[in-house]
């Protein structure tokens, strides 16, 4: 289990949540009005090895429909998990546990797929004195879910918005003219600190303030990994977008950056595939353990 992490703010969560069942049940679930409301039970199947992220979110979407339902885990937020464990149990009315079904598991599957993804760059850098940092590249309305599930994988979230820091990229040098008049205007704005290069990433300079982050994405991009796919301590090393993509390199070879050189790419691409794990959730009693 990695270290714990502070729980994501509620009126996010429900808000998420809100927007999630609207979307998916709408005026009524015209397939769960046809059963009797019974009391019925169902458990939550990993079908994946992963780290599990994503459970307030479950548990809303659960306790949204049906405020009684009873939710007992054995696993903690954060724990990697083995496919074909029993994760949770439900206990609840049964046309609330398949309404609620299709949204808790979104949240949960693509929560988890985020962390795991996450967890599988930490341990690949370990023993380094790098981490891994996070972009702004999440599925709209879910900056805040992704943000949170790449702490519980182990990474550290760079910047949560375009209000954190000043980051300067290709874009922004191309309208100031240069790099260096990029820089100069941005230290010259009121309340700002520069943050003096990767070595001192993070940190800012004298004072509270907006921190300058010239080219982040390549200051954190490691180029040519060793021969055989391996750091200096022999371990392998993950082979795909930390969120999912695939980069040029095409399906199941390693990404390739602008000059056709494989690399671990920690940013800069656009997602092509967003990391979700397998998650089942049958309404009857649990497999004996």
């Amino acid at each position: 289990m990695s270290a714990p992490v502070a729980p994501p703010d509620a009126a996010v969560v429900a808000a998420n949540v809100a927007a999630a069942l609207a979307e998916d049940i709408g005026p009524g679930d015209a397939t769960a009005l046809l059963l009797d409301d019974a009391a019925d039970e169902a458990y939550l199947l990993c079908k994946e090895d992963c780290v599990v992220a994503g459970r307030p979110w479950f548990d809303a979407c659960h306790r949204a429909l049906d405020p009684a339902v009873r939710i007992d885990w054995r696993c903690a937020e954060g724990d990697r998990i083995a496919k074909g464990t029993v994760i949770a149990t439900l206990q609840g009315h049964r046309r609330a546990l398949v309404s609620a079904e299709r949204a808790s598991l979104n949240f949960l599957q693509t929560l988890s797929g985020t962390a795991t993804t996450t967890a599988r760059h930490v341990d690949a850098v370990r023993g380094t004195g790098a981490a891994i940092l996070d972009t702004r590249k999440t599925l709209p309305g879910l900056r805040v879910a992704q943000k949170y599930a790449v702490r519980v994988g182990g990474g550290t979230n760079h910047r949560m918005a375009l209000y954190d820091a000043v980051m300067l990229k290709e874009n922004h040098i191309r309208a100031f003219g240069s790099v260096a008049a990029a820089i100069a205007r941005a230290r010259a704005a009121p309340g700002a600190a520069a943050d003096r290069g990767s070595r001192d990433a993070g940190r800012t300079a004298a004072g509270a303030g907006h921190r300058l982050h010239p080219y982040p994405d390549r200051r954190f991009r490691r180029r040519n990994p060793p021969r055989g796919g391996a750091d200096r301590q022999g371990r392998a090393l993950p082979r795909t977008h930390p969120a999912g993509g695939l980069g040029r390199g095409g399906h199941g070879q390693p990404a390739r950056d602008r000059r056709g050189r494989g690399g671990l790419h920690l940013d800069r691409r656009p997602h092509q595939a967003r990391p979700r794990h397998r998650f089942l959730v049958e309404t009857r009693p649990p497999p004996p353990a």
